[in-house]
């Protein structure tokens, strides 16, 4: 496959299928299929957000022009060849008193608050479980989200969700309570890499969970969750929901 081919052009053919975890040889055979073959993820309002070998050499050639940012894998995309590795920059650990937290800011003097003052004590309480994101070589917080056990009204559900499910009253969910990235480190995608991170930890979790759950504080949060796949409950635009199966289909994997 490599006699004859340009370096430019095979370049940006490795780092394709670096993209979509593949080896050079499964890639090429892939993007030899028919049309329609490789399997998307999409939502009812957004394009494919990853599988399409096309897309995947689009974004090598990007990234080729922008190899100064590295891209923060997000929901849709290939899962980190090492598991709790974002990017070649960031690490997601559990929050831990060797991470720095009074210098987070994010915007939204709440979501500061909480991490500086009240993560640690609902950690210690059994309330939620807090995930950082921080630079390799640092303790400094990029990023944070908080994640706990929940429970979705049958009936808070649309029609075309529960009409293969047991008549069960409640479903076990998990809640992504809390979702910020600091000033400093916002435009990098790591809000969208916290995501992907909290879909696979519920995905693997030990106890069964049907979907997540997030309290989107405004419109355009409600938008970025949407772009992810979630979707509002019935009569309600600012809490939304992700089944886990929703996610297997689309490539997340624990």
């Amino acid at each position: 496959m490599r006699r004859g081919c340009p370096p430019a052009a095979l370049a940006v053919v490795k780092r394709a299928a670096e993209i979509e975890g593949r080896s050079v040889s499964d890639f090429v055979v892939t993007a030899a299929l028919p049309s329609g073959t490789a399997h998307h993820c999409r939502d009812a309002n957004h394009p494919p957000l990853a599988g399409a070998s096309a897309g995947a050499c689009r974004r090598a050639r990007q990234s080729r022009k922008t190899c100064a940012r590295p891209a923060a894998r997000a929901y849709g995309a290939s899962p980190p060849h090492r598991r709790g590795e974002v990017n070649d920059g960031f690490v997601i650990a559990q929050l831990t008193a060797a991470h720095d937290r009074q210098a987070f800011s994010c915007g939204a003097a709440p979501l500061d608050r909480y991490l500086r003052t009240q993560a640690t004590q609902d950690i210690r309480r059994h309330l939620a479980n807090c995930f950082v994101a921080s630079p390799v070589q640092g303790n400094v917080v990029a990023g944070y989200y908080t994640l706990s056990a929940a429970s979705i009204p049958m009936t808070d559900l649309p029609a075309e969700q529960t009409r293969k499910l047991p008549r069960y009253p409640v479903l076990p969910a998990a809640l992504i309570g809390r979702l910020a990235v600091d000033r400093s480190f916002q435009g990098r995608n790591l809000g969208a890499a916290l995501l992907y991170d909290a879909i696979a930890r519920a995905i693997r979790a030990d106890a069964a969970v049907f979907a997540l759950i997030v309290d989107a504080k405004d419109e355009a949060a409600a938008r970025f969750y949407r772009h992810h796949g979630f979707q509002a409950f019935s009569g309600s635009r600012a809490r939304l929901f992700l089944p886990v199966a929703t996610a297997r289909k689309g490539g997340v994997e624990g």
